[in-house]
């Protein structure tokens, strides 16, 4: 395996980007063409009738659209410019990130960069705002860009972000982790860290208050199937079906479908395949373990924090897949080299099993972003997914998430 000497891991990891790239652009081209439930409906959400949560994007493209700009193209314009932040931080951390074999198996793991390619319904939902803020947070701080100008701006795009989705506040400690790696003074992290908590608990206790009612939930899928000129209501049977809901029917289809696919297993066995190649890095880290520190504990946090989410809403792999991809952007924060690394740095002369062992656990398995989505073997259940449904296109019978 002498070629391995020669191969750069970065090289690797960035071809495989491009790849995750060019995929999200067919599936992203695909949602707006079928009007998506997921992709589309959920964005959509306004205040027509009235404030309701997750309301302020879809308020911005409603106005929008009195403009005579299409929202379908709207949307997912803005989509496409979150994923650009996201995947220029991603190009660049690729690069000059010292890989080594589990850093390697994080990046190609299914339940990160892979998770929203083997679920084409997963992506292009709410939570690349979360992503989106934090790479953005995090070019900052490289920049040299003073730590408070960059809490003030992370404290700006806190409160836009939980207007559009409330429960990405569960997810802050990901977004305060990079302030923590960047000072060495746990006062300085706390006064930098003050403005964005506050107001963003402020912000997420706001907009709990405002849930909405079913009447609520007409007007808004009346004026979404308007904006967007569907033929159909179905656009109204993602996000859009849940506003008005209760908690407590939230938690009884979590329930059944729950036992029905059986969540323990699945998502237990899911969340320790994902896992597991963070756990293994993270130890492995023996002259950063400071940054070691800050990012389990920022998983174990945030994990906590989003225990409600995992009571009320049936998409458990999107939730897994959430904390997984943040662990996955704050690894690639904390740690860059200038020195070329090649494959063979990390998989010695011989190395077989250990290539195998990462093909195999890259391709071969799938974390579903919800237990009745029917790709479970990695990307041959992809293959056969899109083939049974010529083309990526969302599940059938898929029950509307949170």
């Amino acid at each position: 395996m002498n070629f391995m000497r020669r191969i750069s891991a970065g090289l690797i990891a960035r071809m495989y980007l491009v790849v995750v790239i060019f995929v999200m652009l067919v599936y992203g081209i695909q949602n707006a063409r079928i009007k998506s439930e997921f992709a589309l409906g959920d964005w959509l959400i306004n205040y027509a009738g009235g404030f309701v949560r997750r309301g302020l994007f879809g308020e911005l493209v409603l106005l929008l659209a009195g403009a005579k700009l299409s929202p379908v193209y709207v949307t997912l314009g803005v989509q496409l410019c979150l994923y650009l932040v996201v995947w220029g931080f991603m190009w660049r951390a690729a690069g000059r990130y010292p890989w080594r074999l589990w850093s390697m198996a994080l990046w190609l793991s299914p339940a990160t960069l892979a998770f929203t390619v083997l679920n084409p319904p997963g992506g292009y939902r709410k939570e690349i705002l979360l992503f989106a803020l934090m790479c953005a947070t995090m070019m900052m701080i490289r920049a040299g860009v003073r730590l408070f100008v960059v809490s003030v701006a992370l404290t700006a795009g806190i409160v836009a972000m939980l207007l559009c989705h409330e429960a990405m506040f569960l997810f802050v400690p990901y977004l305060l982790a990079p302030f923590l790696m960047a000072t060495k003074d746990v006062k300085q992290f706390v006064r930098l860290a003050v403005l964005p908590v506050v107001v963003g608990a402020g912000t997420f206790l706001f907009v709990v208050q405002h849930p909405g009612t079913v009447e609520q939930r007409d007007v808004i899928c009346t004026s979404v199937v308007d904006m967007t000129h569907a033929r159909t209501n179905d656009l109204c049977a993602g996000g859009i079906a849940s506003i008005g809901a209760s908690l407590d029917s939230e938690h009884g289809k979590v329930v059944r479908t729950a036992r029905r696919y059986h969540y323990g297993l699945l998502y237990g066995t899911g969340a320790v395949l994902g896992f597991l190649p963070l756990v293994l890095l993270l130890r492995g880290w023996g002259g950063e373990r400071r940054a070691a520190w800050v990012i389990g504990l920022a998983v174990v946090v945030s994990f906590c924090l989003t225990l409600p989410l995992f009571y009320g809403a049936i998409d458990w792999g999107r939730w897994i897949y959430i904390h997984l991809f943040s662990a996955l952007l704050l690894v690639m924060f904390a740690r860059e080299t200038e020195e070329r690394v090649v494959l063979g740095d990390f998989i010695p002369a011989g190395g077989v099993l250990a290539v195998v062992g990462l093909l195999v656990y890259s391709l071969c398995w799938t974390l579903p972003f919800y237990g009745g989505f029917p790709a479970r073997s990695g990307y041959l259940g992809l293959y056969k997914y899109v083939r049974h449904h010529g083309g990526p296109a969302p599940a059938l019978d898929v029950p509307p998430g949170r």
